[in-house]
């Protein structure tokens, strides 16, 4: 069972553990993932986020070890998603309906859509603050990062960001702090940023610059999945400002597609970056016997399932096109010859 853990002085991380979970969104979770959740008790108890309908039981005892779940006074909801909101409708039981819920205008929206209950619902936007005792919360829309509600809280006082899904990795194992695990879980952040944010990248470059405006100091970043950026929260933004601007790397990933079906060679194709042409070649496969398609394909670094210089097993045609799609460093398309695509990248 996750206990809680002070996070700083009078802060606590309530949420839980999904051991089990090994896929999210699509996409693989071998080291299941955490739904994380904050409790911050004082002249009025806080809570921020919650936890994944089944694991109700689970989260409100985490609560009743720091203080007894109906006394908490305020509920913060940056993110509706159902594994941060899913335990909403119970908490509201215990600690009465009338309790104001604060969230986005979007968010008071998806959680009407998916209790079909009327909470006190205290729509929040960027630049608005909450003052509880001697405590400020600053409140930031970050739309589309990665739903239309998505929003951060920021403790003025702590200088701590409590930042929804953004800065999250699908980990659940013993380490609760980035200094206790290391670069270690640098990879889990690369893929959960691709296979969750990648798409968004451009907004998280404005969100990036519109912080970066305001001048915020962030002594800790509390994501809802995964571990608790406290040593250098400043690795885990820089990491994002990286990844979100795609820049491609020298590298080309070779992605095989087996068929059994006869089919007459196609005419290659030249997916053209700034810097250097992608390739997109496919080759004749007879029937009786498995030939290998080819994909030569130059990706952001970040790109999640397939390392850079990886090879990995792509099905059919359909899938290509998504990928490739899914990549914004495609920026137009003109044929190319095989052999010439061999020869120029020297493969050949």
């Amino acid at each position: 069972m996750y206990k809680p853990i002070e996070i700083a002085d009078g802060i606590y991380s309530v949420g839980v553990r999904d051991w089990d979970i090994r896929d999210f969104h699509g996409y693989s979770t071998y080291e299941g993932t955490t739904y994380n959740a904050f409790l911050i008790p004082g002249e009025k108890n806080i809570l921020i986020d919650t936890v994944k309908e089944k694991f109700s039981e689970e989260f409100l005892s985490n609560i009743s070890r720091i203080i007894d779940p109906k006394d908490i006074d305020i509920v913060i909801s940056n993110h509706t998603e159902m594994d941060h909101s899913g335990a909403i409708p119970k908490l509201m039981q215990i600690i009465g309906k009338d309790k104001p819920l604060y969230c986005s205008k979007m968010g008071a929206k998806n959680l009407k859509s998916h209790f079909n209950q009327d909470f006190n619902f205290q729509v929040v936007g960027t630049g608005d603050t909450l003052k509880v005792g001697n405590r400020t919360f600053s409140f930031l829309e970050t739309k589309m990062l990665h739903w239309p509600d998505s929003m951060f809280t920021y403790l003025v006082e702590d200088a701590i960001l409590f930042s929804s899904d953004a800065f999250g990795q699908h980990y659940s194992g013993d380490k609760f702090f980035d200094d206790e695990i290391g670069d270690e879980i640098i990879p889990h952040a690369r893929k959960y940023y691709a296979n969750i944010l990648l798409h968004f990248s451009p907004k998280v470059q404005t969100l990036l610059k519109d912080v970066a405006k305001m001048n915020l100091k962030i002594n800790m970043i509390c994501p809802d999945h995964g571990i608790i950026w406290r040593d250098n929260p400043s690795k885990i933004i820089e990491l994002y400002d990286k990844w979100s601007k795609q820049e491609p790397e020298k590298k080309v990933v070779v992605i095989f597609d087996s068929m059994l079906i006869s089919r007459l060679w196609e005419p290659a194709i030249s997916l053209k970056s700034e810097t250097e042409p992608f390739l997109f070649l496919r080759q004749k496969c007879f029937t009786g016997r498995t030939v290998c398609l080819p994909i030569l394909w130059k990706m952001p670094s970040c790109f999640p399932v397939m390392p850079l210089g990886s090879t990995i097993a792509v099905t059919n045609s359909l899938m290509m096109k998504s990928m490739m799609k899914s990549s914004r460093t495609l920026e137009n398309i003109m044929p190319i010859s095989f052999f010439t695509s061999l020869q120029k990248y020297r493969l050949f």
